[in-house]
């Protein structure tokens, strides 16, 4: 493996596409590669970035290929390998996935079976909840000692055991760590792998937890090529059983090189940085050589005290308010400040400070991405698209969003008619082709179907 370790700011990304694209220019076909990162999100913008550096390479081939290659999420992958493999697993490749909290569902639900069918204490729900998140650490739990702790562990395989018999086609993201390493595991499957993607180049490898290392860890012993980045620094899927400890085994072990070079950082804030960076280990430390001019400035302001975490919260929002008021007394004007929040529970005490110290502001708010409304408009259009009776209250305000929507549009007469009727949603119009619960008027327009 050839590891990057790199801050922020140094070009991970970038040096990800170079290596790639050295590659292609050394003659491996982008259908041979798979580039892997943390999000879907990422894999595309990854994906683009590839697509603009091949169109400027002016390989056709390349072009052409670009299109299909794998670019996809390390789970992404996971499940690539397993459809690619599966006839040596016994496993059908047409399985869906379940996202992790889906699947989690699930395993619960047969715990609730069971405990009920043994009659057990509703207690022990908590702690095989708790062996089910941790999958990602081992491939195997031993029990500590003690009569409960073997228990626990018998319970749990009962468990994983009924719910790997009613997940056969649906997939969770553990089901497929433990699936996968099944796949490293059986020589023929591996060298088919290893054949179909020779060469991998994962991003933000900090992040990776030790079933996944053990994963790619085998690909690499099978032959495949590894370039990987990562910033120690930076771990932050610990949720995600992500161990850093990874990171720091494979640095012991590989090809090192680093990354160093910013054209993020101003001079200030790259030396605040480097100061940082004295508190990690020497092996961890790439100080960084700011290419910008400018010199920036860095303040801390460190808040403590006794007391309630509101009070504390509105104290730090005067200090700050302060501070803001007291740099533009200084020559900064306000338009050229802005103030970062990791959460909107801190916007209120800031608005709070900034008005009683007269400093002007303006709030913007992120947006989520289930609260967009066409994301708004299908899930109201899902949701009754299961009923199967009268719709409730509650569903009946997906009813109103629907028939105002974009799908419907009716107007208002037609809407409060439809609200009026017992079942707004007949049953003879259930399921047909046109939409629910309405019928074309001799005129053309949408009436109401009515029950």
């Amino acid at each position: 493996m050839k590891l990057y370790v790199a801050s922020a700011g140094t070009g991970k990304t970038h040096t990800l596409v170079r290596e790639l694209l050295e590659s292609l220019r050394q003659g491996v076909p982008l259908r041979r590669m798979a580039a892997l990162t943390f999000t879907r999100k990422a894999a595309e913008e990854l994906r683009g970035r590839i697509l603009e550096a091949v169109a400027q390479l002016g390989d056709e081939a390349a072009r052409r290929e670009a299109y299909g290659a794998v670019f996809t999420t390390i789970h992404g992958f996971m499940a690539e390998a397993l459809r690619h493999t599966a006839p040596f697993l016994s496993l059908d490749p047409d399985f869906a996935l379940l996202d992790e909290f889906l699947a989690e569902e699930v395993f619960l639900e047969e715990v609730r079976s069971l405990l009920y069918l043994k009659g057990l204490s509703p207690e022990w729900e908590e702690l095989l909840r708790a062996l089910y998140r941790k999958r990602s650490l081992a491939e195997a739990f031993l029990p500590a000692e003690g009569e409960e702790n073997g228990r626990l562990l018998a319970l749990y395989g009962e468990v994983l055991a009924g719910y790997r018999r009613r997940t056969l086609e649906a997939l969770g993201p553990s089901d497929l760590e433990a699936l996968a390493l099944r796949l490293v595991e059986n020589p023929l499957a591996l060298s088919r792998l290893v054949e179909r993607f020779p060469h991998l180049f994962l991003d933000e490898y900090q992040d990776v937890n030790p079933l996944q290392a053990r994963f790619f860890g085998a690909l690499e012993e099978a032959g495949a090529r590894l370039v990987a980045v990562g910033d120690p620094k930076q771990s932050i899927y610990l949720f995600r059983n992500a161990r850093v400890e990874v990171f720091r085994q494979a640095l012991a072990r590989v090809e090192r090189r680093e990354l160093k070079e910013s054209r993020r950082h101003a001079r200030e804030v790259a030396a605040f940085l480097n100061r940082f960076l004295a508190l990690f280990p020497e092996a961890e430390r790439v100080p960084l050589v700011p290419l910008r001019e400018e010199e920036g400035r860095v303040e801390v302001h460190w808040v403590v005290g006794e007391g309630e975490l509101e009070a504390k919260r509105a104290f730090e929002a005067r200090l700050l308010a302060e501070r803001l008021r007291a740099l533009a007394q200084e020559g900064v004007p306000f338009p050229d400040m802005a103030v970062l929040v990791r959460s909107r529970t801190s916007l209120p005490p800031l608005e709070r400070a900034f008005r009683a110290l007269g400093v002007p502001y303006v709030l913007r708010r992120g947006r989520s991405f289930f609260t967009r409304p066409e994301v708004r408009d299908l899930y109201h259009a899902l949701r009754l698209s299961l009923l199967e009776g009268p719709p409730s209250p509650s569903e009946r305000l997906s009813l109103l969003a629907f028939l105002r929507g974009p799908f419907l549009g009716l107007n208002l007469g037609a809407v409060e008619e439809a609200l009026r009727a017992e079942d707004p949603l007949p049953p003879p119009a259930r399921g047909g082709a046109g939409p629910p619960g309405l019928a074309q008027d001799p005129g053309g327009e949408k009436a109401f179907g009515g029950a």
